[in-house]
């Protein structure tokens, strides 16, 4: 997640994390999301092909949980959004899974 977030530089926005979540292990992404540069970086010199091939798995966790997050999200995140629950994300220098918190 950090080596996926420094390669977006200073515009972090739920959308743009999806995205590049969703980049890393070569999936489409849509238009406009991340520069062509951004997409390069992810695609190809941030993650060496046997240590991408490790983490296949979770990548595939980390877009369900960021995908979901995303789309409770307003782009460029200038306004609160509509949604009903909370969602949060969290993470643990070293964790092995992601944990999804939820309330009213």
């Amino acid at each position: 997640m950090e080596q996926l977030a420094a390669a977006l530089g200073g515009t972090l926005t739920p959308s743009r994390l999806a995205a590049a979540v969703q980049a890393a292990p070569g999936q489409p992404v849509p238009n406009g999301l991340l520069t062509p540069d951004e997409t390069e970086l992810i695609r190809g010199e941030l993650f060496h092909d046997a240590y991408r091939n490790q983490i296949g798995a979770s990548l595939v966790r980390l877009d369900a949980f960021v995908s979901d997050l995303a789309r409770y999200a307003p782009d460029g995140m200038s306004q609160p959004a509509n949604a009903a629950w909370y969602t949060s994300l969290v993470l643990e220098l070293g964790a092995r899974s992601t944990q999804q918190l939820r309330s009213p």
